[in-house]
């Protein structure tokens, strides 16, 4: 695995980087035990981002396959690199519907 373990007040926390729909490579520490969820919620509470349910997490497998990272599952048992790419999951139909004009 080559992602960093640090060790910080509340414990071990994981180093990761995450590629950012506007070019950015931003990092986060995360919890050795957290979900997929976890760190798409971190990234979205960083950028304040209310409607996250259009949002994923994509990384590259071990056979450089594009992936989907589940958000219901650890991060370390789905991953060998924590190098992330925010994506954009869901289109929707009517962007009219959406709230904010950021999402």
């Amino acid at each position: 695995m080559t992602s960093s373990v640090t060790k910080t007040k509340t414990g071990k926390q994981i180093s990761c980087k995450v590629h950012m729909l506007d070019d950015q490579d931003l990092p986060f520490h995360i919890d050795p035990k957290a979900t997929g969820q976890d760190l798409l919620n971190t990234i979205c509470n960083n950028i304040d981002l209310l409607e996250r349910d259009y949002f994923g997490l994509e990384y590259l497998d071990s056979h450089r396959n594009v992936c989907w990272l589940e958000s219901d599952k650890p991060i370390l048992k789905q991953v060998s690199e924590t190098k992330f790419s925010f994506c954009v999951k869901f289109y929707t139909p009517d962007p009219g519907q959406l709230e904010e004009e950021f999402t």
